[in-house]
């Protein structure tokens, strides 16, 4: 029982000694080997020429053909063409003709024809001259003075003016209530389909609501590719870098040798030394299928300005 007691103490001072956190400075190094690495590799893989031909992109790009601002005005003409040819300006003037007809103003001395006054009953329909109004206020057409029983808004809107202006007011709002509103949808809903047309042609490129000059969105898209792509190497190539230096991937715990390797380790270059010259990274073989892409060196190679 001593015997067991005494080796599992030794087992566990065995591993204190094998599992102590990494110093600072050494995991700096290590992070920063990760980031080295992350980034030659993002090189090989993004380009701005493969970027440009997945685009089916000129390249180098060209220039737009025309200004934003003269776009902008050629599809607001188009648009405005189209909205006035559905929900055209004289429509008030359409729908103002017809309450005039519908609700005919008749003046002293206008003939009229079958006017009804009711829906029934004796004399609900009169023909005659508007002869005005007797002393009483009843209406006199031809020889009948109708009864002010029959003299109802429906009758009177034919011939008291305030009351005509009003019925034919309400008429025109009723009809023009939702025109403006039309109007502004059908503009809302064909802006994006002729700005696209426009934009497009003239040599523009579409993210979200926004155009921009090839140059500026190959530039846009190649700086979110390498950002997409870096952050899909990092879990690979800090797993490959802490095991290359045999450390924990949590904890970055370097397991440190025993008594027995520490001169096989002194006669070793420290894995975390900083190389006197930059260490290049061997290309991988591309694999068959993979769809990635060696950087190719372009015909211009002053196209990779600073900015990019």
């Amino acid at each position: 029982m001593k015997r067991i007691i005494l080796i599992m103490m030794v087992t566990a001072g065995f591993t204190i000694l094998h599992a102590q956190e990494i110093s600072a400075e050494d995991k700096a190094k290590a992070e920063k080997e990760i980031k080295a690495e992350v980034e030659n590799r993002t090189r090989d893989i993004v380009t701005l020429l493969v970027i440009a031909e997945k685009l089916k992109m000129d390249f180098p790009p060209s220039a737009p053909s025309e200004s934003v601002e003269n776009l902008n005005a050629q599809v607001d003409k188009v648009v405005t063409e189209q909205v006035n040819k559905e929900f055209p300006l004289n429509t008030r003037d359409k729908h103002l003709k017809v309450a005039v007809q519908k609700y005919r103003l008749y003046k002293v001395g206008d003939m009229l024809k079958d006017f009804r006054l009711s829906k029934a009953g004796r004399k609900a329909v009169v023909s005659g001259e508007f002869r005005g109004y007797t002393r009483t206020g009843q209406l006199k057409i031809g020889s009948y003075e109708v009864p002010k029983v029959d003299m109802r808004p429906e009758v009177m809107q034919h011939f008291d003016p305030a009351l005509n202006k009003k019925k034919i007011e309400t008429y025109i709002k009723n009809k023009m209530f939702y025109f403006e509103e039309d109007r502004q949808k059908k503009r809302a809903e064909l802006t994006p389909k002729v700005k696209k047309e426009f934009f497009t042609k003239a040599g523009y490129y579409q993210s979200g609501k926004e155009y921009f000059p090839a140059v500026e969105y190959l530039k846009k898209v190649y700086e979110e590719e390498k950002a997409r792509v870096a952050e899909k190497l990092y879990k690979e190539v800090k797993e490959q870098v802490l095991a290359k230096y045999n450390l924990d991937e949590n904890a970055l715990v370097a397991k440190k040798e025993d008594d027995k390797s520490k001169d096989k380790v002194k006669n070793e270059e420290d894995p975390f030394d900083e190389p006197k010259e930059t260490v290049k990274t061997e290309p991988k073989k591309e694999e068959t299928g993979s769809g990635v892409r060696k950087r190719v060196p372009l015909f211009d190679p002053s196209f990779y300005d600073p900015d990019f």
